[in-house]
């Protein structure tokens, strides 16, 4: 299952390093995010690699909430 994470979420040149190497990736390592895509995160958010997109506080609060949403609607 690991490896079908990175056939399908990395950028074919980021596939063989290893799970630290990705994570200190810029986040154009993940297929679908361009470069200038890339850029624009890291003008509006200082997000440069995959590890600061994760830990940003703004996903991590949209995370909570989309969790508590599906926690609501399970009741």
């Amino acid at each position: 299952m690991v490896e079908g994470i990175r056939e399908r979420y990395l950028d074919k040149k980021f596939r063989d390093r290893s799970w630290s190497d990705v994570a200190r990736a810029p986040i154009s390592a993940i297929n679908g995010v361009s470069e200038k895509d890339g850029v624009f995160l890291q003008r509006a958010f200082n997000i440069n690699t995959i590890q600061d997109l994760a830990e940003n506080k703004f996903v991590r609060v949209a995370q909570t909430i989309i969790a508590l949403a599906e926690i609501e609607r399970a009741r």
